[in-house]
């Protein structure tokens, strides 16, 4: 999943990618859902990119 997320910062000059663990050991699809998952992480980083400002620090830059 990180390799996807590396290649589009690659290549979008202004682009960030950064990932997140909503609970340890949880499965890609409950992952990939984080909107549903953790409304609040999600809206919280939505709003950060919106005005950008720095990202949630529970969202590990890469």
């Amino acid at each position: 999943m990180k390799d996807p997320v590396r290649d589009l910062v690659k290549a979008l000059p202004h682009a960030r990618g950064g990932f997140t663990h909503l609970v340890k050991n949880s499965s890609m699809a409950y992952e990939h859902g984080w909107a549903l998952a953790a409304p609040e992480l999600f809206s919280q980083t939505v709003r950060a990119w919106i005005e950008e400002i720095p990202l949630p620090g529970e969202i590990e830059l890469e």
